[in-house]
């Protein structure tokens, strides 16, 4: 019987050597920072400063959720907002979300003075880039849904906003229950 078990155990030991990752080889990786944010990642700072001079970020001034877009414009237009924000800016217009299209080009000949405070569309200039890259350099028309604890809910495009449209709703009830819970509790 021993020389059985002692058999059964070679075995079973030759086959835990032969499957270790050490009996295959080394393991190769690359060791490097994602190249661009995904949903559940935190939103960098967006520093902004406001037409009165006052400093100040996007996490104070926008709504629990937000939907924020870079939109390449003409260095020397006016900064309208995108024809494919319009929608959302109407259909947000007295909820709980901020739309915000970061425009990535010079300082236009035109600023929109706009009050900061709770706004629910924000035009914002970045001639620098800075907010661009801290965003790790999204393609133009990209698209971040911004939960109210800071984090990217989601990414899409501004060619295709059902998917952000949908989770953006709801967020949006999820946040008008909160406020109802709250009020009625209190």
């Amino acid at each position: 019987m021993k020389p059985l078990l002692f058999s059964a155990a070679a075995f079973l030991a030759l086959i835990l050597i032969t499957a270790s990752p050490a009996a295959q080889g080394p393991s190769v990786a690359t060791i490097g920072y994602s190249t661009r944010l995904l949903a559940g990642d935190l939103v960098p700072h967006i520093p902004l400063i406001g037409s009165q001079g006052e400093q100040t970020s996007f996490a104070q001034v926008r709504h629990p959720v937000a939907i924020v877009t870079f939109v390449e414009t003409k260095e020397d237009a006016a900064m309208p907002l995108d024809p494919r924000l319009a929608p959302l800016a109407k259909r947000y217009r007295h909820a709980h979300v901020s739309v915000a299209q970061i425009n990535l080009a010079d300082q236009p000949k035109e600023t929109p003075r706009t009050q900061l405070k709770n706004s629910r569309v924000m035009i914002l200039s970045d001639p620098k880039r800075i907010v661009w890259h801290q965003f790790k350099q999204p393609e133009p028309d990209s698209v971040f849904l911004i939960n109210e604890r800071g984090r990217i809910e989601a990414v899409g495009t501004l060619g295709d906003l059902k998917s952000i449209i949908r989770r953006a709703n709801l967020l949006n009830r999820e946040m008008q229950r909160f406020r109802t819970d709250m009020m009625t509790s209190g």
